[in-house]
């Protein structure tokens, strides 16, 4: 069993009426008095709403605690704001859940930030080539752009790559796998600057995890679509 998918189990363990604790092995199942063995669904499962409860209130204290949710404050003193996802309007990007699902979101910022630079540091020193009588030096210089360029896209092509997809059980951010049960909250954190504004994702997952992804490194998404995502595919842990 790998560590994402116990993180599935105890979407069902954390908050059923069933759970013990014990001290090596953490939430257990009190009819086996070990960590229960499921695949899908736990057909146990004694849903305790009043724990669910307490977990949520515990993420709303954390937001207040951490995070600044005042908008008309943010719009004067120019600081970072986090809009819960109730907040966010939402303008129907998909039609139902099922076409959210096996999207894929590429990391690319950095490739195209980089073959920017490049190409205009190259088209530069061809402009002075060719406007200059031969000079050995304003070759040398354009060869080496290129060798650089080259070099700083092999680096970034390397460079682990966080993509996000989706599918029917969970959204995957890199390496990561986060089930649409273990999702309780979210919403996006702006922080501004001044000619532009950063916009992070936060998740805040039943096992206590908090996700933050930066979504200006990626390509066609934008936070309003992101939310929409989420909103189809969460559960409300009841089955």
């Amino acid at each position: 069993m790998t560590k994402d998918y116990r993180f599935y189990q105890l979407t069902y363990c954390t908050v059923c009426k069933l759970r013990d604790l014990n001290i090596d092995k953490g939430i257990i199942c009190s009819l086996t008095n070990d960590v229960e063995q499921f695949e899908k669904q736990c057909p146990d499962y004694y849903f305790d709403s009043i724990e669910l409860g307490r977990i949520k209130k515990s993420i709303k204290e954390k937001i207040k605690k951490n995070y600044n949710t005042n908008k008309s404050l943010t719009s004067v003193l120019s600081i970072s704001h986090f809009n819960i996802k109730d907040n966010i309007k939402i303008k129907n990007y998909y039609k139902n859940k099922e076409t959210t699902h096996h999207k894929l979101f590429k990391d690319i910022n950095q490739n195209y930030m980089i073959i920017t630079v490049t190409l205009t540091l190259s088209f530069i020193f061809i402009f002075i080539f060719f406007n200059q009588k031969f000079n050995t030096t304003f070759f040398y210089l354009f060869i080496a752009t290129l060798i650089i360029g080259t070099l700083l896209y092999i680096v970034e092509d390397k460079r682990e790559k966080k993509h996000i997809k989706t599918t029917e059980n969970y959204l995957q951010y890199g390496e990561k796998i986060i089930y649409w049960r273990e999702i309780l909250e979210y919403g996006i954190h702006r922080i501004p600057h001044k000619s532009s504004s950063t916009w992070i994702l936060v998740i805040f997952t039943i096992n206590h995890s908090i996700i933050k992804i930066k979504l200006n490194n990626y390509s066609h998404i934008i936070s309003n679509e992101m939310i929409e995502i989420l909103n189809y595919n969460k559960s409300d842990l009841v089955d």
